[in-house]
């Protein structure tokens, strides 16, 4: 990693591992500052359209503040908006002195980077500069930011009253183009924000789709047609394990990994597990709910069990407005395992490669909207 001069951040090489991620992650966005901007983005094996978004997708940017908390939202192309909570107090060594005014026609540079957070692998990057509107209200946001005890606490208690989409609507003015200062980015001209995509999963949605929560980290991904393949001949193999998954001995996912699934009334529970030497080792487990009434149902069974443990934390008082898909995995015993040497090649390609949450959201699919599977 080497400093570039012109632009005051720091250098990384596309195809790389990125340092600052060690695989596999959650999915998310993240806002960082060493002097300048750098907005991370981690998806999980991103896809061709993604991977293009990023490239030479027009960006847009906004801010939006709820209770002193600041959350900087960006999109690309026409993918999904993300927010990212940003708090320059949470830096321990009184970075917030680094942050230059912007001169009246200058504003700030961002240096977007796509990650694959499956990998740590750097896919994609680009210098965007800020508009001068924007990087003063970003600036006036950060160094009037307060100490916030319980930060982590508290966040999550916003995140859980406002999805991405809320943010967006509470944005001040409309969301900004910004043309590149850098050959890593083309100018592009302005854009508002466009409310005709895909806004998060409700039962008003013209369109099948469901939010799609990891409990393990609180992050949020709507889930539309636009990332489902629907290929009739895929749709047959996930319908057949599904119906698999229901029998006792549970369907075979890859290798000694299998998936074990019970359906109720608008929702479902299952779990991913190993067979070793006839044990049983939970790998993950996942569920679905349609409506609301099944996803409260869903809710009070994991108030009992997962969301006591701590690694839940970011979930325990912020229940999923429903249709929805959630995923916790048992992390700690993967991780413990993984240090003695006990993991197959098996589950480490489902829980180390990003499979496990491609095939969380294709189980959600199959669950909540058989009807919408192409045959």
């Amino acid at each position: 990693m080497k400093k570039n001069k012109k632009f005051g951040c720091s250098h990384f090489e596309t195809g790389a591992a990125f340092p600052k991620v060690f695989p596999p992650t959650p999915e998310g966005a993240h806002l960082e500052f060493d002097g300048s901007f750098q907005l991370l983005c981690k998806f999980s094996r991103p896809t061709a359209k993604e991977k293009n978004a990023f490239k030479s997708g027009v960006p847009q940017f906004d801010l939006a503040i709820v209770d002193d908390f600041m959350f900087f939202l960006a999109r690309f192309g026409t993918l999904n908006w993300m927010d990212a909570p940003f708090n320059i107090q949470l830096y321990p060594d009184n970075r917030g002195r680094l942050l230059e005014e912007p001169g009246p026609t200058q504003g700030y540079s961002i240096h977007v980077m796509l990650i694959d957070s499956a990998t740590g692998i750097l896919v994609q990057q680009r210098l965007i500069g800020l508009d001068h509107d924007l990087s003063m209200r970003l600036r006036e946001a950060i160094i009037n930011q307060p100490v916030i005890p319980d930060y982590e606490k508290r966040l999550q208690s916003i995140m859980a009253q406002h999805s991405t989409m809320d943010l967006v609507a509470l944005a001040s003015g409309c969301p900004a183009s910004n043309k590149g200062q850098s050959d890593m980015a083309a100018s592009v001209p302005q854009l508002p924000p466009s409310h005709g995509e895909s806004n998060g999963a409700d039962d008003k949605s013209p369109e099948p789709c469901f939010n799609h929560f990891t409990i393990n980290t609180g992050h949020n991904l709507v889930q539309t047609k636009e990332f489902f393949p629907n290929d009739p001949a895929v749709n047959e193999k996930l319908r057949k394990l599904a119906q698999d998954s229901l029998t006792p001995e549970g369907a075979e996912v890859i290798g000694n990994v299998r998936f074990r699934a019970k359906v109720e009334d608008g929702h479902y529970f299952g779990s991913v597990f190993s067979l070793v030497d006839g044990e049983e080792i939970p790998l993950l487990l996942t569920s679905g709910a349609k409506t609301e009434d099944s996803g409260k149902k869903v809710w009070e069974q994991f108030q009992n069990s997962i969301l006591k443990r701590p690694n839940a934390v970011k979930m325990r008082d912020r229940r999923p407005s429903a249709p929805f898909v959630t995923d916790y995995i048992f992390s700690t015993s993967f991780e413990l395992r993984r240090l003695m040497g006990l993991l197959s090649a098996d589950e480490l390609e489902f829980l180390g490669s990003g499979m496990s949450g491609d095939f969380c959201k294709c189980m959600g699919w199959v669950f909540l909207f058989p009807e919408f599977l192409a045959s």
